[in-house]
């Protein structure tokens, strides 16, 4: 779904007038902010509705595939006409699925740009329409709680059930069709605790959190390399840097992150983060901790230097609840997407949020928040991934189906954005 031409520009800056007629001193804002979470459903669909044509570039929803608890998106696509196209893997309550993902994109990919070969080719006839097709099904133990895509090796995925360590790995054939309706991985890692996360550090080492801990194992081997604890309390969430291959990183029921040196196995830093339990834990590429907690706040902190933090992303008054998911944009080192649990997802600009609280600015929305898409909303969200080829483009699910969106670029960070953002979900197709 596409807003473009000048209806649409004309309607968006209707809207923005709207929006800027009331008083804008900070107690206004603030009541307005607060009458739009406290909206009832149907007033939060219609005004959801109204707004997508004016804050969004692109919305594709697919429904053919409910039930999604875990999904990623691996690197690769292909241009064909004015469209990219893309792979996805999906974990559902019963099995491992991958998909071919077919989307409108007439603008520069990743390796587009960095060839600066920017003209996109002429469209094709009869290559217009976009769509979500399960091209492989693998049958899986128990649902897929988390899962993990190989950066290098293409369609290599790592996966853990609901209630169990096990790490499973499936090598996935591309392209090609096809069922099974067993469970046969090409290998399997045992592990006796529930599962917390897994990741891929480099080519060939795997990182796998269990409540009690985490492992490290060697894929190529099929041997544990390493075993980490973290003692009384729970680990929640792990997370691994290629650039830091030596230290490993845990978020845990107590609100500390812990930082095992690989090494040794022994705990390096930690540090207390939240008040209540860590529920999710994310690297940048530039060594940049971001901790997410059942209290609602993202918080960073450097990864070799975490006695203080660098920043806090929150928004006073509402009540998103816990951050369940989050990814730094490989395209800028300081967005940041974060999932809630009441299915609102947040776009934050870290640098943003940092000038503007260095500045004192009082601003409706807060400080970095760059936009809210509210088409999860009352729904617990299965996940958020950026694109590693098409800047700027998001997929999001809970479920009861995958969201692939795109934010206007051109519209900036302001009330009218959170306000839409705070709506409920609307069926789009």
């Amino acid at each position: 779904m596409h807003a473009t031409g000048e209806e649409s520009s004309r309607q968006g800056l209707l809207v923005a007038k709207e929006t800027s007629k009331a008083d804008a001193s900070p107690l206004t804002t603030r009541k307005r902010k607060l009458q739009a979470t406290d909206m009832d459903l149907e007033t939060r669909r219609r005004l959801w509705q109204q707004q997508v044509p004016h804050l969004y570039d692109l919305v594709v929803s697919h429904s053919r595939s409910p039930g999604i608890t875990a999904f990623q998106w691996p690197a690769g696509a292909a241009r064909w006409g004015n469209m990219v196209l893309q792979r996805m893997v999906l974990g559902t309550a019963e099995a491992l699925l991958v998909a071919a993902v077919r989307l409108p994109w007439d603008e520069p990919m990743a390796e587009e740009c960095e060839a600066h070969s920017c003209q996109p080719q002429e469209q094709e006839d009869g290559i217009g329409k976009s769509f979500v097709r399960v091209t492989q099904y693998m049958k899986h133990d128990g649902p897929v709680k988390y899962l993990a895509c190989s950066q290098q090796s293409y369609l290599l995925t790592a996966t853990q059930a609901d209630g169990s360590g096990d790490v499973l790995l499936f090598r996935a054939a591309d392209w090609q069709v096809a069922v099974t309706h067993e469970c046969s991985p090409d290998r399997r890692f045992k592990a006796a605790e529930s599962p917390s996360g897994c990741c891929w550090i480099g080519g060939g080492n795997l990182l796998s959190g269990t409540v009690k801990g985490a492992h490290l194992w060697d894929v190529e081997a099929g041997s544990l390399i390493k075993e980490f604890s973290s003692g009384e309390f729970a680990t929640t969430a792990v997370a691994a840097s290629n650039n830091s291959p030596d230290l490993v990183i845990a978020s845990c029921s107590d609100g500390c992150c812990r930082v095992w040196d690989a090494r040794t196995g022994g705990v390096a830093f930690c540090w207390q983060c939240h008040q209540g339990s860590g529920s999710c834990v994310e690297l940048a590429a530039g060594e940049r901790v971001a901790s997410g907690g059942t209290d609602g706040h993202i918080l960073l902190y450097e990864l070799r230097q975490p006695s203080a933090e660098l920043c806090r992303l929150s928004w006073d008054g509402a009540n998103f609840g816990a951050v369940t998911h989050m990814q730094w944009s490989r395209f800028s080192g300081s967005q940041l997407a974060g999932a809630y649990a009441d299915g609102r997802v947040l776009l934050w600009d870290v640098e943003r949020n940092q000038r503007l609280h260095s500045q004192s600015q009082i601003s409706a929305e807060p400080p970095g928040v760059v936009f809210v898409h509210g088409g999860h909303s009352g729904s617990l969200p299965s996940g958020v991934a950026w694109s590693r080829d098409c800047p700027h483009l998001m997929a999001s699910a809970d479920p009861s189906g995958l969201q692939f969106w795109r934010r206007r670029t051109e519209v900036a960070a302001g009330e009218g954005i959170c306000i839409a953002g705070l709506c409920m979900r609307v069926k789009l197709t």
